[in-house]
């Protein structure tokens, strides 16, 4: 806590000093640069004008010739410079980028300074004081070739920007890490989400659903895939920063329509039609949108104003496998309206513009209507609410969106003195609601998969089983709003001593506020307090031991989520896979403070290093607890050589460490008191029976019979009737199965310390005649260190539960950083008194039952206090967690000259280890820092899990190449292609333990080889008719995927289809392994068509 005080001091005084800020301004650019005459001699004092939409600014050079304009809009400027006895030189379309300097050397002539020499091209130059990797994509680009109309399309461009998979193609892959890893900015406003680290808006269910900002609005995008300033933090993927457009002195906007209708799609290939187990399919896609965006004046030179809105209506055509009894709901539409909108007032307070206020807001209130919106392929996977008997159970309405807003002041005080500081609040909300309420129950009672169906009721169900079906509601539903208050200053001072300085520092507080709501469909219910024949369900001597604590009997649980299974005393159970009775709502909140220094140190014209200091730390509070990671200290260095000092050429090296900001799902899992029971059984109940008597020992419920050759009918609608779902005492029984417990809050081990990693870059940059820019540059990214859960219990000792001499063995998880060394649990070990005092190995587990420690009859011995917490002297029995990320990139840029630019790269790289990051894509979860990874030490039944390989966004060869050309007759040409080789397949096998699919990979990561590679071609078209000379219409024409690729882009690697306790063979084969997936995206979308029509000012 004095560390976290300190730390709040120290960034007040970085607010409070009288620093200089500027470059860094996360919403702007800069030009600078040096005047010489003809010879080279510099010219001290020259006059400098520089004229662009948002007015007019003036300098002079300083005595060594050099100038600086900071703190500019991104776009297009004018640069005059004038010297007596001097032509003057106007140099016109000179491009600012985002966060970036654009470098102008300016010569002048001898003659008249009445006379003046225009240079309509000019290159940018190389940034010589920038260590970092990426590009930036503007407007000219990704308007004018294929890109889809989603701002997290754009990314995609540049080197190292990877598919997230699981996390979805909002979320990226950037360099190595998860797609939950990477920092959004948008004018200067952090949109991340608070509670799992996504872009925008995020479900847990339904992934990234919103961005807060729409692709016309948006000027300029930047990517940062790798060595970041110090300025920049909590990130271990990269840095996308976009900002918005503004007015100007000139009024502009436009209306517009877009369509990309179903009827100008080509016909998907279906998962259904190779798969088992069916999904819900989607048949087509249509998208249509229309908006308007104006900006202008309201003082020119000095007040100037945007705005902008834009509707989006999308449809998908979905339908029922054709032997599920949704099929004749017919073709069902899944729609969504998103709403977007933004704003932004920019006033220069002075006429010169050097002290600047802007204020900006966006966002995109969205709509679902009720309807099937649980499609299929979601973070989780999933087949689809239609793939069901009774879909309707499922369906809901979501309503969510975001709202950003911040306000900004940019000063110049000196051309060495420059300041902006910022406020800024973004908001997002996700309610899904009208849910029936019904328990999620998936049926299993069909047996082996394509085995014959004993459940044949008449209705089109087939003679053979179908496997998995859901025939209940929705199941879990998460709720959520969070709130991230923003405040940031920085500062920037150039002065000379042994060289030039640009010394950059400033801070940042971030207040988050995250509230969550959780439960699961259907009826509350109460936790037995004894089963049916009446025995206490908290007596140790019941059949199977205590299977509830005594305080949490009589506890009311929000809804479930059960299997339906054979067996128990009335043929057929159900069997709790979720349900929480603890931690169903509740805010968390996080502290977030850091601040930094960095100094860009120019030696001479050849050598300039690149030093930074970034210190940060965050206190995360939970409903029951809290944790604060101080004092995290965050280098970067790094060097950059100009060989011929002519700012045409760098060769560089960097190295930088970078740590995480957790997200609040591990205040809201952890912090909180989340509790829940698994595996309790429940006997159905069929109300209209009097064949039994109720609690009756022979047959003890009236419930669907186990056999019924007579009414085959009337079994299928007892097991299907909600009515028959009944939790309670005199349903409950203990035959055969177990109940564990889950949740409670979680402690930190004193001493734990933030997640981080550390990278290094060495690369060289060229530029061409022209404005070609070609580099080259190599990446290594290692993860040093991880923040998880863990346990000291073994997989034999959870299915054991309890010890030698009865005690029971709980898992008790704990947050740590866990490596080969950590020591803050007593071993698991067998008990040495009952094999002679020679115990076996504790880690080497039965292969069928998961059991270790077996005596001569076969029962598990375990050690008394085994997994119980506390040092023992003995390393607990985890590996060194291991992400280890290398590549090579090589890019080539021709920026907008003589009508036509290019953007190309080529990245080769591979990823390895045994920890992907904050999202797993093995098992689909999304609780970053509290996976299952580490819930258990290594022991045989684990297989592969901790073994090191190739992680599943691994991709060898990762190809971009995106052009176009403007012809001088109004039309324009461009296209994009996409090469990349396919992911890791791996084998994954079900949890011993947890008993859920997509846990272990078997035979190690990758065994199976790697998915299709795949290619995109797309094309763009577009013809500009000119009705005026104010007015023109534009006609565009998107072609996607015009070579009708169709290959398959997601594997299904489950090698099972999940443990079932109390059955034999416990485990079944997944009869769609390495088939595609349930997801809509399993395969390439085919050839699609976006047209559209655009009246300009």
């Amino acid at each position: 806590m004095t560390q976290y005080c300190v730390g709040t001091i120290v960034f007040a005084l970085a607010l409070a000093l009288p620093a200089p800020l500027l470059a860094q301004n996360f919403a702007r650019g800069s030009i600078g640069g040096a005047v010489y005459d003809t010879s080279g001699g510099i010219l001290p004092d020259a006059r400098l004008t520089l004229t662009s939409e948002y007015g007019v600014r003036k300098t002079k050079a300083g005595p060594d010739g050099t100038y600086r304009f900071a703190s500019l809009e991104p776009g297009k400027h004018t640069l005059k410079a004038a010297y007596p006895n001097f032509k003057t030189t106007e140099i016109k379309d000179i491009e600012v980028r985002l966060n970036e300097r654009t470098n102008i050397e300016v010569k002048l002539e001898a003659g008249a300074s009445s006379q003046t020499i225009t240079v309509t091209e000019t290159a940018g130059g190389i940034d010589t004081t920038s260590t970092t990797s990426g590009g930036t994509i503007t407007a000219d680009l990704f308007k004018n070739t294929p890109v889809g109309r989603n701002i997290t399309d754009i990314p995609y461009l540049i080197a190292g920007v990877n598919d997230g998979l699981g996390t979805g193609r909002a979320n990226p892959s950037i360099s190595g890490a998860t797609g939950l890893e990477n920092l959004y900015i948008v004018n200067g406003v952090n949109i991340n989400n608070a509670g799992y680290g996504a872009i925008g808006t995020y479900s847990t269910i339904y992934g990234s659903v919103g961005t807060g900002v729409q692709f016309d609005f948006v000027q300029e995008v930047q990517v940062k895939s790798s060595g970041f300033e110090a300025q920049y933090g909590q990130a271990l993927g990269g840095v996308v920063n976009m900002i918005t457009k503004s007015g100007g002195n000139t009024y502009h906007g436009g209306v517009y329509f877009f369509s990309a209708p179903s009827v100008l799609e080509g016909n998907r290939l279906q998962p259904n039609d190779v798969r088992f187990n069916k999904g819900q399919a989607t048949l087509g896609v249509s998208t249509k949108d229309a908006g308007g965006e104006f900006g202008g004046y309201l003082r020119k030179n000095r007040l100037f104003w945007y705005s902008g809105f834009n509707a989006v209506f999308n449809r998908s055509d979905d339908a029922a496998p054709p032997n599920f009894r949704a099929a004749a709901l017919g073709n069902v539409s899944v729609k969504t309206r998103n709403f977007n909108y933004s704003a932004k007032l920019n006033y220069n307070i002075t006429a010169n513009q050097n002290h600047q206020i802007e204020g900006s807001v966006f966002g995109d209130p969205s709509h679902q209507p009720f309807g099937p919106n649980r499609q299929n392929g979601g973070p989780g996977g999933g087949s689809g609410v239609l793939a069901s008997d009774f879909p309707k159970r499922a369906f809901s309405e979501l309503n969510y969106g975001s709202r950003n807003w911040s306000v900004r002041y940019n000063g110049a005080f000196s051309p060495k003195f420059l300041l902006n500081a910022s406020f800024s609040w973004a908001h997002n909300k996700f309610d899904e609601s009208n849910l029936p309420n019904i328990y999620r129950v998936q049926d299993r009672t069909e047996g082996t998969p394509g085995a014959p169906n004993p459940l044949l009721d008449g209705l089109p169900t087939p003679a053979t089983s179908r496997g998995l079906n859901e025939i209940g509601g929705a199941g879990f539903v998460e709720n959520t709003e969070g709130n991230n208050r923003q405040v940031s200053a920085n500062a920037t001072l150039t002065f000379r001593a042994w060289g030039g300085h640009q010394m950059d520092y400033g801070g940042e507080f971030q207040n988050v506020n995250y509230d969550w709501f959780h439960r699961h469909t259907g009826p509350d219910w109460k936790i037995p307090c004894t089963n049916f024949l009446g025995q206490s369900v908290t007596d140790p001597k019941s059949p199977l031991g205590a299977e509830f604590n005594p305080k949490d009997c009589g506890s009311t649980v929000l809804g479930g989520d059960f299997l339906l299974r054979r067996g128990g005393p009335s043929g057929f159970f159900l069997s709790q896979r979720r349900g929480a009775f603890t931690g169903l709502q509740g805010a968390t909140n996080t502290k977030y403070a850091a601040v930094y220094l960095q100094d860009a140190w120019q030696l001479s014209r050849y050598i300039t290093l690149k030093l930074g200091l970034r210190w940060e730390q965050q206190r995360i509070i939970g409903e029951d607890r809290a944790y604060s990671f101080p004092g995290n200290w965050a280098p970067r260095a790094g060097i950059i050589v100009d060989p011929w000092g002519n700012r045409k050429t760098k060769m560089f090296f960097n190295f930088g460490r970078f740590f995480e900001k957790i997200p609040q799902d591990l205040a809201v899992r952890s912090l909180s008191d989340e509790s829940r029971y698994i595996g309790p059984r429940f006997a159905l109940s069929n109300p209209g029976s009097n064949a039994a008597t109720l609690n009756s020992t022979t047959n003890p419920t009236p419930g669907c019979p186990a056999s019924a050759p007579n009414n085959p009918q009337g079994i299928n609608s007892c097991l299907t009737n909600p009515a028959n779902w009944i939790l309670d005492s005199a349903h409950h029984f203990f035959l055969g199965g177990t109940v564990g417990f889950s949740g409670g809050v979680t402690q930190f081990i004193p001493g734990t310390k933030a997640q981080y990693q550390d990278e290094f870059v060495v690369g060289i940059e060229h530029e061409f005649r022209g404005g070609v820019y070609v580099s080259a540059r190599y990446l290594d990214r290692r993860i040093r260190r991880i923040v998880e859960n863990i346990s000291g219990e073994t997989v034999g000792a959870f299915n054991a539960n309890s010890a030698s001499d009865g005690s029971l063995i709980v898992q008790q998880l704990v947050l740590a950083n866990p490596t080969s060394t950590t020591d803050v649990f007593h071993n698991t070990l067998c008990d040495p008194a009952k094999f002679g005092g020679i115990p076996p190995d504790p880690f080497n587990e039965d292969p069928n039952s998961g059991l270790g420690c077996l005596d001569g009859s076969g029962s598990p011995q375990y050690l008394p206090g085994s997994a119980t917490l506390g040092e023992d002297g003995l390393a607990d029995g985890f590996p060194i967690p291991m992400r280890k990320y290398q590549a090579f990139e090589f890019q080539i840029e021709k920026r907008l000259t003589k009508n036509w630019q290019l953007m190309g790269n080529w990245r080769i790289s591979k990823l390895q280890g045994n920890y992907e990051g904050l999202f797993r894509n093995d098992n689909g979860q999304d609780d970053a820092n509290i996976t299952t990874l580490f819930d258990f030490v290594k022991s045989s039944s684990l297989g592969d899990q901790f073994t090191s390989g190739v992680l599943p966004t691994d991709r060898r060869h990762v190809v971009n190449v995106y052009a176009n050309y403007t012809f001088n007759n109004g039309i324009n040409v461009g296209t994009g292609w996409r090469y990349q080789t396919g992911y890791p397949l791996s084998k994954l096998g079900a949890h011993p333990a947890y008993l859920n699919q997509g846990e272990i990979p078997i035979g190690g990561r990758g065994s199976q080889g790697r998915s299709l590679a795949t290619t995109n071609i797309d094309a763009h078209v577009d013809y500009t008719w000119k009705i005026s000379e104010r007015y023109r219409i534009k006609f565009v024409a998107d072609l996607f995927n015009v070579i009708y690729a169709r290959r398959v882009e997601r594997v299904d690697q489950f090698a099972d289809t999940g443990f079932l306790s109390g059955v034999s063979p416990p485990i079944q084969r997944n009869p769609d392994f390495l088939e595609p997936t349930f997801a809509n995206n399993a395969y390439q979308r085919p050839f699609f068509a976006r047209l559209a029509i655009r009246l300009e000012y």
